[in-house]
């Protein structure tokens, strides 16, 4: 490939000529948390008119994406798709998409921008070596670790200490926020110059407090830069911390759930949890992205900045700083061991999320006490896992909206338990026998997975679950039946896969069109009903491992559908 000239350009890059001043590899050394000043330089200018020439690719929050398990092979696939315009890239590990990205565009020239890099590893699965790009190419990367460019074989010359926004650019972010245009005009003139000495030139801060601001008169504007007055050792955190004062009660409750347990979680998941919490989640996440409080990555996942993370953790802390028990949320691994096995836990507590890797199966770390959630009554969010109850549990709350308890150590759960309000049961690998008797009227619940309960005998009557959408209980190898009669309107998915002694599928007693995937393999059913046909909009089947199916007498009694397949 053809040589590139290198060019330092010290601290400060004009916006209009930022594509002249970038040789192949110019790193961008961000001190504290500025890796997103380069993304707000490149948001400012047109970034089609400047850069139509090149393919161009944009990879976000990198640092935090490699933290989550194969998001290193989505970043990939994000890198093919953008460059090449394909996205049926079949990549099963990181290996395959090294070799295609090393190979497939060696002759291309290209703009790509990796944001937030912290770890070498992550150049090197992305931008492994210069001569994977053609001739021209840009590549532009922004780390706080300046130490990981030199182990990635960056020359000094190349690497760039990135300064904050000057004013120029800084009063023109803030003015795409604040007035939807490039200046302020009028009195706002001034004001918006007090904004920017309060912001200094931080793009979140700007984002952040240009939205609050938008469509305000001027003496509110005076008023809270009076406020900003009043704490100027953290000036960026009481930017933040006036935005999220200016929201609504939910508004707020959504912001510290986000903050404490849902970053890079499902939007549509995470509505659909809160929904059941009496919020209106679908329009309140979106007024928090209009108020750049909460991003949308893909669409899909929901997202936030660092700094705004650590506002709504602080937050939460400040309720009780020595007293974690008398928080509203808990999620630190210390702080829930706390609470559990001092039985301290109070009214006060909404939420406690943890992930499971902190109390191992092998490995118990936490034995709880029968009373250990009995003061927790307005418990509505529970993740735990691998808890062990020697002398039982005597309350679980009544407002769980989510139940995820992974290994769940008791044949039964507590009498007197109402699951009335709960959205999302999870008990995989528990020691259930049975989850309860009788008929219970649970019109909230969309998804219950008991996958790999090994002990569980029977399942509860579905009739007074009309939404349930997910019902999963792969593994389950002591279940013998199900309820003699199944009609599930919302039900789209079951997995029975692996229930070794489960020899009947249920007669379907009227249309149950919704589900698309029905998952038997491993099974000991011989035969399906001819009520089977009631599934009419069954996409995926699977059978593999019925040994005594009679599959000659099944395919006679079911009518697949147009869009089915059977395996």
């Amino acid at each position: 490939m053809g040589t590139c000239s290198v060019f330092a350009s010290g601290r400060y890059i004009p916006l209009a000529d930022i594509h002249l001043w970038f040789p192949l590899f110019a790193p961008v050394f961000c001190s504290y948390h500025l890796a997103e000043v380069i993304h707000a330089r490149v948001e400012m200018i047109a970034w089609p008119s400047w850069c139509s020439y090149l393919l161009n690719s944009f990879l976000a929050d990198v640092r935090d994406k490699f933290e989550k398990e194969g998001s290193e092979i989505s970043l990939q696939k994000q890198l093919l798709s953008d460059l090449l315009k394909l996205s049926d890239y079949s990549i099963q590990n990181v290996y395959d998409g090294i070799n295609i990205i090393g190979s497939r565009l060696q002759r291309k020239k290209v703009l790509l921008i990796i944001d937030d890099v912290a770890d070498v590893e992550q150049l090197q699965r992305l931008v492994g070596r210069r001569d994977w790009f053609g001739p021209g190419s840009r590549i532009l990367i922004t780390t706080r670790d300046r130490q990981l460019l030199v182990a990635h074989e960056v020359d000094e010359e190349h690497i760039l200490d990135l300064d904050v926004l000057n004013n120029d650019e800084a009063l023109q972010l803030f003015s795409m926020k604040a007035f939807k245009s490039h200046q302020p005009t009028g009195e706002y003139v001034e004001l918006s110059k007090r904004v920017l000495e309060y912001a200094g030139g931080l793009p979140l801060a700007l984002k952040v407090l240009g939205s609050f601001l938008i469509g305000r008169a001027a003496d509110l504007w005076r008023s809270a830069l009076q406020r900003l007055k009043k704490d100027p050792s953290n000036k960026i955190m009481s930017i933040l911390q006036i935005s999220f004062e200016g929201l609504q009660d939910s508004e707020k409750k959504i912001f510290l759930d986000v903050a404490c347990f849902f970053k890079w979680r499902d939007r549509d998941y995470v509505a659909k949890l809160l929904e059941g919490c009496s919020f209106s989640p679908v329009i309140e996440i979106e007024v928090l992205i209009e108020k750049s409080l909460l991003t949308v990555d893909g669409r899909i996942i929901l997202h936030m900045h660092d700094l705004l993370q650590e506002l709504g953790q602080l937050i939460v802390t400040r309720q009780s700083p020595e007293e974690p028990w008398k928080r509203s949320r808990i999620w630190r691994e210390e702080e829930v061991r706390h609470v559990l096995t001092n039985n301290t836990g109070s009214e006060v507590v909404e939420g406690m999320i943890i992930d499971y890797r902190f109390f191992p199966e092998n490995e118990v770390y936490l034995s709880a006490s029968a009373k250990a959630f009995s003061l927790m009554t307005n418990l509505r969010l529970l993740k735990i896992g691998n808890v062990q109850l020697p002398e039982g549990l005597e309350y679980l709350s009544n407002k769980l909206r989510l139940l995820d308890w992974h290994r769940y150590p008791l044949k039964s759960l507590p009498s007197n338990l109402q699951l009335d309000k709960t959205v999302e049961f999870k008990m995989c690998y528990s020691r259930i026998e049975e989850l309860w008797k009788g008929i219970k009227p649970l019109n909230m619940l969309k998804v219950m997975e008991l996958s790999h309960s090994e002990n569980l005998i029977k399942t509860p009557d579905f009739t007074e679950v009309p939404n349930l959408e997910v019902l999963d209980l792969e593994g389950c190898k002591s279940l013998t039946t199900l309820p003699g009669k199944i009609f599930m309107k919302s039900l789209k998915t079951l997995v029975l896969s692996g229930c070794l002694k489960l020899r009947n599928f249920p007669h379907v007693t009227g249309s149950m069109g919704c589900l698309r995937e029905l998952l038997l393999d491993e099974t000991d059913i011989k035969e399906m009903p001819l009520s089977i046909e009631h599934l009419s909009g069954l996409v995926q089947l699977t059978l593999k491992g019925c040994k005594n199916l009679e599959s000659a007498n099944y395919y006679k009694q079911f009518k697949m559908s147009k869009n089915s397949r059977a395996l």
